[in-house]
């Protein structure tokens, strides 16, 4: 009898685990969708609300968040959200958020503040995210680099007469689908003039880091099973879709920023993507107990040293672009 109860309880637990592997396969391949919670306008900025499409065809819609008092198309950030987020942020209160134990996040504020520094800015939902079109899966960037690539096309198509200035700002996921974008859309993004790239990270150990955090160490239990559902399903290999891949062909100036305390991943992990980039770059390592997502709210209150590279870097002709290289903390 008691044989049979411990077989019992076991076969349950293994169908559990199973069953939860299964279930948060399924929320990387096709993440839940978050609302718009707010809007430029709540925080005194005009917008235009736009649609253009991927790469690959997919529409895609955003913002169109002009330099104050004008209708400029000459400096512009491209914004790149992270993956189960979208333009706006991302709301923890939803089921997905309570799973992964993060702040909810307001990109708003550092948007404003970016746009009264000079500069247009373009948001906007990737491909199955916020109010795009959902034809396909999310690829960590492999699928969404075209839609990074549509973002900046459309960006061109606005300005007709100079090529305009142009900088991307990607958020985790988002970092990974620009530096993707830097290798499989050169065309597209030849007059892109620096990156910032916020905690982006290789999906191996995204996944890891992200199933501890939610489980403990039973968590890491679960990522074979895990990750053999993904792959079942139509996902990508996680070698594949890691950005110190096609880092080589990132040669413009490029600022990575991670949170040292992030529990998502590692400084090998940052450092190695780092080391990747070709062109000039900084890494800015942050001090203080930060939680990944408190790592985005930072810039809310600081945005003071990205404003200052991208302007450095919309003032610097391409030919002559220089970035202090090497790592440096901010606490």
């Amino acid at each position: 009898m008691v044989v049979t109860i411990v077989v019992s309880v076991l076969a349950a637990l293994v169908l559990l685990g199973l069953a939860l592997s299964y279930t948060i396969s399924l929320r990387l391949l096709y993440p839940p969708r978050q609302p718009i919670g707010r809007t430029p306008r709540e925080y005194g900025m005009d917008y235009e609300d736009i649609e253009f499409r991927s790469a690959d065809g997919i529409k895609l819609k955003g913002w169109f968040i002009p330099e104050p008092g004008t209708n400029s198309c000459n400096r512009v950030i491209v914004f790149v959200h992270a993956m189960s987020f979208n333009r706006h942020g991302w709301s923890a209160e939803l089921y997905w958020g309570r799973m992964v134990h993060q702040p909810s996040v307001d990109f708003l504020p550092l948007i404003k503040a970016l746009n009264k520094a000079g500069n247009s800015i373009l948001m906007f939902d990737l491909g199955n995210h916020g109010e795009s079109d959902a034809r396909r899966m999310f690829g960590g960037g492999l699928n969404e680099y075209q839609d990074v690539a549509g973002a900046v096309e459309y960006v061109k198509s606005r300005h007709h007469q100079d090529p305009p200035q142009i900088g991307i700002i990607g958020v985790c996921g988002g970092a990974n689908s620009t530096v993707i974008a830097m290798s499989k859309a050169k065309e597209a993004l030849v007059n892109t003039r620096f990156l910032v790239l916020l905690q982006p990270i290789t999906p191996r150990t995204l996944v890891h880091g992200m199933m501890k955090a939610m489980f403990g160490f039973l968590g890491l239990i679960l990522v074979p099973a895990l990750l053999q559902f993904y792959r079942w399903q139509g996902g990508y290999a996680l070698e594949e879709m890691s950005p110190r891949n096609y880092a080589k062909d990132v040669e413009i100036p490029t600022l990575i920023v991670q949170a040292e305390a992030d529990t998502w991943t590692t400084l090998t992990d940052i450092t190695g993507i780092y080391g990747e980039v070709a062109g000039p770059k900084q890494l800015w390592l942050i001090e203080g107990k930060m939680k990944r997502f408190d790592t985005y709210l930072y810039f809310n209150s600081k945005p003071d040293r990205i404003i200052e590279f991208a302007r450095e870097h919309f003032a610097t002709p391409p030919g002559d672009r220089a970035v202090r290289a090497g790592s440096e903390e901010l606490v």
